[in-house]
């Protein structure tokens, strides 16, 4: 550069040097021990927003005086900063802060780090408390839920002996059925009815839905309705409690239970001893059932009395209904009056070999033995191992046809039984059988 572009004229000197002061003490009182560090650059204008001049011309020239003094003193801490076209923009203001300022901005950042911590360590302990909570009313819920199914299956065994015990206790062809709220009088204290109301409920729920030995069903009581549970005494049982399944007798063309079940009641007629209920076998029970030990001969007036009369007179694997399991006189399973319009029957099929032809055939099998009632609706739940048909009926009546015509019945070598189910259970399962308008006809 020329040695006279780094002079200030003489009669500017005073101008600059005011305009050095104002700057100074406006840099000066940006200075502070603050948190965090003070503002370092300053723009053109907004230096010219600290002093006050004329006009922009002359703030220009006396700007211009002002560089010369800062590049010629450098210890001065302030600093032109020049863009691509080498113009001044901005001033750079190193500001030399005093050891109580630094101290003190240290102590800042070592109070913000354990505070920024301590939140740290209050969240992690806060979060910590919570799973720990739920943990423990989690444990404690899967706890109270076990005890409850223990309580619920014990109290449901005395309600199984209570009512085996009912009906091994009646005198001849008299009532065998209990008032629900009667059992559980009988087996809850009245002080302990209220805590143990969600386990009672339970139990009435597991013998609804699970327990095909008891039906429910509603009978009068001294004038009064009262629902009730009855021991199912015709539904042949095997001594692990299970239905028994068909077996070829040594008698041709016979399909029967194991004789160790069953026993001769009054007048003759097959049923289920008290004894063979609990898997117990009566050292009487063959004698009483009248075995034959070789197979009746072919001459009539030698020929002893059939000891199986309600058994299915056709083969196992045969089509179609093949007969009563029991005389329908003395079908006690089967309710005064029918408490629904809606049954579930159990045993119609075999369920490792259901296929589409099958479920047709069973249907219409259903529709021509029933066809004194309007049946409106079946469904046959092709993955129950119980081989489980759902029907519903126009009216409570067609349900009492079709329940006596299904219950105890021989068909195709299984035993069928049957029971009640309430129709908002049935619509729930079936939502479109509540649009079902006409009944089904015999194909």
């Amino acid at each position: 550069r020329r040695s006279f572009d780094l002079c200030i004229p003489g009669q500017q000197m005073n101008r600059t040097a005011d305009l050095l002061r104002k700057l100074l003490a406006a840099l000066k009182a940006e200075e502070s021990c603050p948190n965090s560090a003070p503002q370092s650059t300053y723009s053109v204008q907004e230096l010219r927003n600290y002093v006050s001049t004329n006009t922009d011309a002359e703030f220009s020239q006396l700007f211009q005086n002002l560089l010369i003094l800062l590049r010629q003193n450098p210890g001065w801490g302030i600093l032109p900063v020049s863009d691509q076209q080498q113009q001044v923009t901005e001033l750079s203001v190193v500001h030399h802060r005093s050891l109580y300022c630094r101290f003190t901005s240290l102590v800042y950042f070592i109070l913000g780090f354990l505070y920024d911590m301590a939140n740290y360590v209050f969240v992690f302990t806060a979060a910590s408390l919570v799973c720990g909570l739920l943990w423990q009313a989690w444990k404690r819920y899967k706890e109270k839920k076990h005890r409850e199914e223990q309580e619920m299956y014990a109290l449901l065994d005395r309600v199984l002996i209570m009512l085996q015990n009912k009906h091994s206790d009646r005198e001849g062809s008299g009532q065998s059925f209990l008032a629900i709220v009667h059992v559980r009088d009988q087996l809850i204290p009245p002080q302990d009815r209220a805590g143990k109301d969600r386990v009672w409920k339970s139990v009435v729920k597991y013998i609804r839905e699970k327990e095909s030995r008891v039906r429910e069903e509603v009978q009068h009581i001294r004038g009064e309705e009262f629902r009730v549970w009855q021991w199912l005494t015709d539904m042949p049982l095997s001594p692990n409690g299970g239905p028994i399944a068909a077996s070829p007798s040594k008698y041709p063309g016979r399909v029967h239970h194991s004789p160790a079940m069953i026993t001769r009641g009054p007048g003759g007629a097959a049923g289920l001893s008290p004894v063979s209920l609990l898997g117990q076998r009566s050292p009487n029970v063959t004698a009483s059932a009248g075995l034959s030990k070789s197979p009746p001969t072919t001459k009539p007036a030698e020929a002893k009395k059939d000891p199986w009369p309600f058994a299915p007179t056709t083969t196992a694997g045969s089509p179609g209904w093949q007969g009563s399991a029991f005389q329908l006189t003395r079908n006690v399973s089967a309710p005064v009056l029918p408490p629904t319009n809606c049954i579930k029957a159990r045993y119609m099929f075999d369920h490792r070999q259901i296929n589409s032809d099958m479920i047709v055939a069973i249907k219409k099998d259903i529709v021509l033995r029933c066809s004194d009632a309007k049946i409106m609706h079946i469904a046959i739940d092709r993955d129950s191992k119980e081989g489980i048909v759902y029907l519903k009926a126009c009216t409570a009546d067609d349900a009492g046809k079709v329940f006596n015509k299904l219950h105890g019945q021989w068909y195709k070598g299984q035993l069928v039984t049957a029971k009640y189910l309430t129709e908002d259970r049935y619509h729930h399962r079936f939502p479109d059988s509540k649009n079902i308008q006409s009944p089904l006809k015999p194909l």
